[in-house]
């Protein structure tokens, strides 16, 4: 195999992985509760908007731009429906502060086209036959467009879990400060 050719393979997967472990920490690692709890425990606030910027994560601070202008174009050349079903599953994740849905469409489109051009090369170098060379250009971006809308569910179907194990303890400590006669507005307080 030539140089230029593992080089090239070289770079193609390290540029995908910092991609996805960038957009796996956007998505799994950080949530609003814990952003939250952190601000709290550090000694000093952030003064202004220069140091809250490099006060981010490397990737984070790199795509904030890029973001910001292609969420216009993103809007419209999607369809309406793709969006809106994805805003409602990061509503459901609980991550409507954190990511929005022009961010995860966008991971999709990106992570697929990862996917195409990683089966392009892989038809380039391993020399795959009929059948694997069709499956590898369809199974690698189907793949590389799943990963973020599965994560996004799969962290919705956890909070779902989670609220319905908690929803008893609740609603017994609602109506223990129902009895002991407490206003509304304070027995929601105390769960």
């Amino acid at each position: 195999m030539e140089l230029t050719v593992i080089i090239a393979i070289v770079v193609a997967t390290g540029g995908a992985v910092a991609v996805a472990a960038g957009a796996y920490d956007r998505l799994v690692g950080s949530n609003a509760a814990a952003i939250y709890l952190a601000s709290m425990e550090e000694p000093g606030d952030i003064e202004d908007e220069f140091a809250r910027q490099l006060a981010m994560p490397f990737l984070q601070r790199a795509t904030i731009n890029m973001r910001g202008s292609l969420a216009p174009l993103l809007q419209r050349v999607t369809p309406a429906g793709w969006l809106d079903k994805a805003r409602y599953n990061i509503k459901m994740a609980g991550m409507s502060e954190t990511l929005s849905p022009e961010e995860l469409v966008t991971g999709q489109i990106l992570l697929g086209t990862i996917g195409l051009l990683l089966a392009v090369l892989a038809l380039a170098t391993a020399g795959l036959t009929g059948g694997q060379a069709v499956l590898a250009l369809f199974l690698l971006p189907g793949v590389g467009a799943l990963i973020p809308s599965v994560i996004v569910k799969r962290k919705a179907k956890e909070r779902s879990e989670a609220i319905f194990k908690d929803l008893p303890d609740s609603l017994v400590l609602l109506a223990i400060s129902g009895e002991a006669v407490v206003v509304f507005e304070a027995a929601l307080e105390v769960v």
